[in-house]
C-alpha cells in the first residue's frame, strides 16, 4: 500500500480511510434520569407494542371492580339496546368536540367520545354535553374509571356504543353508598367456621347497608339468606377483609349510580349476579 501511494494509486480501503472522522469520547458515567412511574411505563408500552407489558392499568382495581360492575365489554353485546349497565375501565382514544345546536333551554355544546378499556376489550363511548358539563373534569385519557351508562345499537348494526349517564373516578367510587352487599359462600370451599368469621367482619364495619349471603350447597342447590341482625358500611377495608376470608369474586355491592330512566321503567343497575 506504500508504494501504491508513491505511485499515485489508491486502493479500495484509502477511501474509507481518508473519510474516517474520530470516533465520539465515550461518557465517563450515564446522566442520572429519574425511574419512569407505572403510569408512564404503561403509557410507553401501550404506544408503542399495542399492548401493556410491565401490568395492566386495572389489575390494582380488579377486586373493586369485579364487585361493583354490572358487565365488562365482552359481555356488552347480549345486553339490549337502550339496557343499563355499570362497567369501569380506562379513557383511552379522547376526542372533544361540540354539537352544532344546544338542546332546546341549554347552553352546553361540548362533548367527549371514548374508548372505555378494561381487561376484555374496550367500547366506544359518548358523554352528550349535558352530562359532560357535569362529568367532564373526570373524563381525562388514562383516567381509571367507573361508568353507568346505556346501550345505544343502531337498528341492523351490531355495533355497540355506551351512553354516559353517570360516572365517577375509581378513587372517588367510595364514596357511593351501597343499596346492598351479597357475599357468596360455597359449601365445599369455606369451612364450618366461616359464618363466625364472617359476622366479626359485619361487626368490625358497623352501617346501614343490608347483607345478604348466597350459599352454594355441595349438593348444587343455593340458598339466598338475609342477614337482618347484620348490617354493614361499604368501604375498601370491608371488601378487603370479605376477600381475605373467602377469596376473590365472593362480593358483589349494589352501588348507586345516577341513572336515567323513564319513570314507567324499573331500574336495571347493579352489579353482575354470582356465576
Amino acid at each position: 500500500r506504500v508504494a501504491d501511494r508513491k505511485s499515485g494509486q489508491k486502493n479500495l480501503f484509502d477511501a474509507f480511510e481518508d473519510t474516517t472522522t474520530p470516533a465520539a469520547p465515550v461518557p465517563s458515567s450515564l446522566p442520572d434520569v429519574p425511574p419512569l412511574s407505572d403510569l408512564e411505563m404503561r403509557s410507553g408500552e401501550k404506544e408503542v407494542l399495542g399492548y401493556y407489558v410491565h401490568s395492566h392499568p386495572l389489575a390494582e382495581h380488579a377486586a373493586v371492580l369485579e364487585a361493583i360492575c354490572s358487565h365488562g365489554t365482552g359481555g356488552l353485546g347480549a345486553v339490549k339496546a337502550k339496557g343499563e349497565v355499570v362497567i369501569g375501565g380506562l379513557v383511552a382514544a379522547l376526542k372533544l368536540s361540540n354539537v352544532k345546536q344546544p338542546r332546546q333551554g341549554s347552553t352546553h355544546t361540548r362533548y367527549g367520545m371514548f374508548d372505555l378499556e378494561d381487561m376484555e376489550g374496550l367500547v366506544r363511548t359518548i358523554c352528550w354535553p349535558e352530562d359532560y358539563a357535569r362529568l367532564g373534569e373526570w373524563i381525562v385519557g388514562d383516567a381509571v374509571v367507573v361508568v353507568s351508562g346505556s346501550i345505544d345499537r343502531r337498528a341492523g348494526s351490531d355495533e355497540t356504543n355506551l351512553i354516559v349517564n353517570d360516572l365517577v373516578p375509581i378513587a372517588d367510587v367510595w364514596s357511593r353508598p351501597a343499596r346492598s352487599v351479597t357475599v357468596k359462600l360455597v359449601e365445599s370451599m369455606h369451612g364450618a367456621d366461616v359464618l363466625d368469621r364472617l359476622a366479626q367482619v359485619f361487626r368490625r364495619h358497623p352501617g346501614q347497608t343490608p347483607v345478604r349471603l348466597v350459599i352454594e350447597l355441595a349438593d348444587g342447590r343455593r340458598v339466598l339468606m338475609e342477614a337482618d341482625r347484620d348490617k354493614v358500611a361499604w368501604s375498601h377495608g370491608l371488601l378487603a377483609d370479605l376477600t381475605d376470608l373467602l377469596g376473590p369474586g365472593a362480593v358483589r355491592a349494589a352501588v348507586t349510580m345516577g341513572q336515567k330512566r323513564r319513570e314507567t321503567e324499573p331500574a336495571r343497575r347493579g352489579p353482575k349476579a354470582f356465576a
